[in-house]
């Protein structure tokens, strides 16, 4: 009996149902990948350059010092710089003049300071290909770390004594449902670019 009430009539009685969540179904081709990934990443963090396309530095070296030295000093199919020098002296009747080896000494010391430049310059350029490399193996193992599965859930309803929620209510309890279907799609689609990457990288032979 309700005593705030003046013509005694009950108050309508309620049911409410609790929140219930169920885990969408997944896919055994994305449990796979996922699996496959997770193998790479600690392959990975082991490398120096942590899973990076580096370029071959001793080659990219030896070809830059290669041009410099041909520059000074020449090879078999040509004349360098330091022979240039020696022919116009020699045609001047002056190449026995101190002043020739004076130059020539200086080539020396030039071409060992433009290759000390190129030196630290590639030392630049390779550590900074391996922090490109770490920071992009550090954002897929966090992708990777921060993946859940995914949920929907019916809402909490209560109806009243006919049984029956509101328009309001079961609208509550789709959102709930839909937003475990898009958090779903998500981690698909995010799967799928990691195994587009993936592809692109062995079409380059990349192990």
């Amino acid at each position: 009996m309700n005593w705030l009430w003046p013509f005694g009539e009950d108050e309508e009685e309620k049911t409410t149902v609790e929140k219930t969540y169920e885990q969408l179904p997944g896919y055994e081709e994305s449990d796979e990948a996922r699996e496959a990934m997770s193998g790479k990443l600690q392959e990975w963090g082991g490398q120096e350059g942590y899973g990076a396309i580096a370029p071959n530095w001793d080659e990219i070296w030896e070809s830059a010092k290669g041009k410099v030295g041909r520059y000074y000093w020449g090879d078999v199919g040509g004349t360098g710089l330091a022979g240039k020098v020696r022919a116009g002296a020699a045609r001047r009747g002056v190449s026995e003049s101190p002043a020739v080896d004076t130059l020539i000494t200086q080539m020396g010391q030039q071409e060992g300071q433009q290759l000390g430049e190129m030196a630290t310059e590639q030392a630049t350029q390779k550590t900074a290909s391996g922090e490109a490399g770490r920071q992009n193996w550090f954002s897929q193992m966090q992708g990777l770390a921060g993946m859940k599965p995914a949920y929907a859930s019916s809402g909490s309803i209560t109806t009243g004594s006919g049984g029956e929620a509101s328009t309001g209510e079961l609208i509550g309890g789709l959102g709930s449902s839909i937003g475990g279907a898009v958090t779903q799609y998500s981690q698909d689609k995010w799967m799928q670019n990691y195994l587009q990457e993936m592809l692109g990288k062995s079409k380059l032979g990349v192990a």
